[in-house]
């Protein structure tokens, strides 16, 4: 449905002003940054072009012309959450459907949510999916790939080719151009795109977390798969999306006990726990996310 020209105004003004945001930090020199245990060892992907492939037409499902207006796009910033000593998981693992429907009682820091995992392969990706759909079922979603150690969120995009996060970074592409829909739900996707071979230093930009920020300020809900904690530095997550999903998988209690408070302590507002299997997804997707 084609939105009213005044919606269409303010829509269009909201990807302007991201995108002041954008070219402001790309002038400023410090939009991008190698990270010091990468730089000079590990280059960029030789083979990777520096411009994303050009696609026909009819490829393109860009949601972003019908995004839906933000009042205004501030700029991005820690929003400190009360931290306590320690946690302890509830007795009983929450659903994916009670974390859902619990978001909008923490208000502005329950539209933002962290799924991050306890380990490598317990299903943070798989939890991601299905959280954002959950909530697309009601509201506005954009899923978002930051685990830019083993990227997957791809395999439901409509566009699987298209330009993603990584390369928003790096300046060659736009917010149009990364914003594709999921194959078979409501939600918006912005895959992490060809990331190279330095994943921590672009988790370091300034720009990134702008353009998160933006995002943020155009849907209902953000939804970031932040891949395994340790591969995670937590505290710019905290800032952008301060509830936290932490997906335990078989992993003891007590290690979860410990690995929530380190997110707390990092400044999460709120951590969810899920324990046991992930939620099952469509079989061609569930093959290749993990």
């Amino acid at each position: 449905m084609a939105l009213p020209c005044a919606a269409f105004a303010r829509a269009v003004g909201t990807l302007l002003l991201a995108a002041f945001v954008v070219t402001g930090a790309l002038m400023s020199g410090e939009t991008y940054r190698r990270s010091p245990r990468q730089a000079g060892n590990v280059p960029f992907e030789p083979n990777a072009p520096s411009a994303p492939a050009a696609r026909p037409a009819s490829a393109r499902t860009r949601a972003s012309d019908r995004l839906p207006p933000a009042p205004t796009l501030p700029a991005p910033g820690p929003e400190p959450a009360p931290a306590t000593a320690s946690f302890a998981p509830p007795p009983a693992s929450p659903t994916l459907d009670g974390i859902a429907a619990a978001l909008p009682q923490w208000g502005e820091a329950g539209r933002r949510v962290t799924v991050i995992g306890s380990a490598r392969d317990v299903g943070t990706t798989l939890t991601s999916i299905a959280l954002a759909r959950t909530l697309s079922h009601s509201a506005r979603v954009i899923l978002v790939d930051l685990a830019f150690a083993s990227p997957n969120i791809d395999v439901i995009s409509d566009d699987p080719t298209a330009p993603g996060m990584a390369d928003l970074v790096r300046g060659t592409a736009s917010f149009n151009d990364i914003i594709t829909r999921d194959r078979v739900s409501r939600t918006h996707i912005v895959t992490a795109g060809q990331v190279g071979g330095d994943a921590a230093g672009l988790l370091e930009s300034q720009m990134l977390w702008a353009a998160v920020g933006a995002l943020a300020q155009s849907y209902d809900y953000m939804v970031i798969d932040a891949g395994a904690q340790s591969q995670t530095a937590l505290a710019p997550f905290a800032a952008a999306a301060p509830f936290a999903v932490l997906v335990g998988g078989e992993t003891p209690r007590n290690a979860l006990a410990a690995l929530a408070g380190e997110l707390q302590s990092a400044g999460f507002a709120e951590v969810a726990v899920l324990t046991g299997p992930p939620p099952a997804l469509e079989e061609a997707a569930a093959q290749s996310a993990a």
